[in-house]
């Protein structure tokens, strides 16, 4: 079982719910191999389920119950992966892990796993990977190995941390070895000069807080607080890609909001949240990894580590090191009921149409707007199939309603524009120009180039010209 949690990370560390859920199957079917499975009996296990709890009341009040229902499975997983670590070897986890760790890189680097010249192994994502390995590196200094292997180790790990060309992880990697092992600092700093003078990714590091991906987190965080005030039971899982454009104050399109704790408040508002924070601050409190848990909260704060699996195992891993001493037995045939609920729910889930993205990739956006009425890609989508159907009236009607809910995308001006033109309503053009005055836009987000910036004589002369050719 050791193995296994260790291997996680190559499944996209546990991101795409199918890889949930077949890791969640994995792991009932070690525990139920296992002779004796305990479960602690203590606040901890309590606030998971609390958690779990707050996942299936946000189904209720979900922006899509289709995506909320899967989210509440995926929290299920995320239980049976606590329970599998407090019956684990520990010790032996954490050598798994260097490993795995160890091997991500390597072969991240083979296999070219690179994405916008950042190296993002099989995790997916440069940061959650960037965060995994500074994990790997402190629970490498403990370790009893040969020096030199472990020195061959650290070098290949700190290696992949620089390739991440991750601000904050290069920050948080100062931070540790400040602290542990202040000689290595030079050796980090030789390495991210080293790297850096052939990859164009260490722009991003050089800009640091003026770099527009970061100073755009303030719209999100901004902007969720008030998503937050209006749905304090939560929107579920998946719901804040679809209900942010409502809220935004500047344009940009985001999946997450790129923090963890305004992420549970946002999907399963705040009494979720209390159990959320209730959870860490345990962990918090008996773990002898303080400082090493204190920068994996820290980045949590400001990155999507609770997005992933791989987020949840860390975090279990800094848990206090020691054996099971209070606990209560769990019977098996417990286990292998929910082992065939879980294999039910990933069939049922894989194979029907519960969600408004399932309708959306379908083509059949009259049934995404119906389960999600702010799946606004299923609502654009409505709108061209409109405008082929030559339904410009309708077409019209449903765009203004687009524009109205979603004021700061450009691309509902555009396609108005398209429908004018073609209903020989240009009068009417002089509307738009109106909107786009009396969208409210801060200096911030005009700084930022993050508005609707619409240059109508020059769209309509390139449009019209388009038109001649077609014809």
């Amino acid at each position: 079982m050791e193995i296994f949690i260790s291997l996680i990370p190559f499944l996209n560390g546990g991101y795409y719910y199918l890889e949930y859920f077949a890791i969640g199957i994995i792991l009932i079917l070690f525990l139920c191999l296992k002779k004796e499975i305990k479960i602690e009996n203590n606040m901890v296990m309590y606030s998971l389920i609390g958690l779990l709890i707050s996942y299936i009341i946000s189904i209720r009040f979900a922006v899509d119950p289709g995506l909320a229902f899967t989210g509440t499975i995926k929290f299920l997983v995320v239980i049976f992966l606590y329970i599998s670590i407090v019956n684990s070897d520990k010790e032996k986890l954490k050598k798994n892990m260097v490993i795995s760790g160890v091997a991500l890189v390597v072969l991240g680097v083979i296999f070219n796993k690179f994405h916008s010249g950042r190296l993002i192994s099989f995790v997916g994502y440069a940061n959650v990977f960037g965060m995994y390995l500074l994990m790997c590196i402190y629970f490498l200094k403990d370790m009893y190995v040969n020096k030199k292997y472990k020195f061959f180790l650290e070098v290949i790990l700190f290696i992949g941390a620089v390739l991440t060309f991750s601000r904050a992880i290069y920050i948080l990697l100062g931070i540790i070895l400040l602290k542990y092992d202040r000689k290595k600092v030079l050796l980090i700093i030789g390495i991210i000069v080293g790297v850096s003078l052939f990859n164009s990714s260490s722009e991003r590091v050089i800009k640091g807080t003026e770099s527009s991906s970061v100073l755009e987190r303030f719209f999100y965080y901004e902007d969720s607080i008030k998503m937050v005030h209006d749905n304090p039971f939560g929107i579920g899982e998946g719901g804040y890609y679809y209900l942010q454009k409502k809220y935004q104050t500047a344009y940009y399109s985001t999946k997450f909001v790129h923090s963890a704790y305004l992420q549970k408040l946002i999907d399963v508002g705040i009494i979720g949240s209390v159990c959320f924070l209730i959870l860490l601050l345990l962990i918090f409190k008996e773990s002898n990894h303080k400082y090493m848990l204190m920068v994996f909260l820290t980045h949590s704060a400001i990155d999507l580590n609770f997005e992933f699996l791989l987020g949840y195992l860390m975090l279990f891993m800094l848990m206090k090191d020691q054996e099971l001493l209070i606990g209560m037995k769990f019977k098996k045939k417990y286990m292998l009921l929910i082992l065939i609920v879980m294999i039910t729910g990933l069939l049922f889930i894989s194979k029907s149409k519960i969600t408004a993205e399932d309708y959306y990739v379908i083509g059949n956006f009259e049934e995404a707007i119906r389960v999600n009425p702010n799946h606004y890609k299923a609502l654009y989508g409505y709108i061209e199939e409109l405008e082929l159907d030559k339904e410009y009236k309708k077409a019209e009607i449903y765009t203004l309603k687009y524009i109205h809910n979603y004021p700061y995308d450009i691309k509902g001006y555009e396609k108005l524009v398209d429908i004018y033109i073609f209903l020989n309503k240009y009068d009417k053009i002089k509307d738009i120009e109106n909107m786009l005055k009396d969208v409210k836009i801060t200096e911030r987000a005009y700084r930022l180039k993050r508005v609707p910036d619409l240059n109508l004589k020059k769209y309509i002369e390139e449009k019209e010209r388009k038109n001649k050719n077609v014809r």
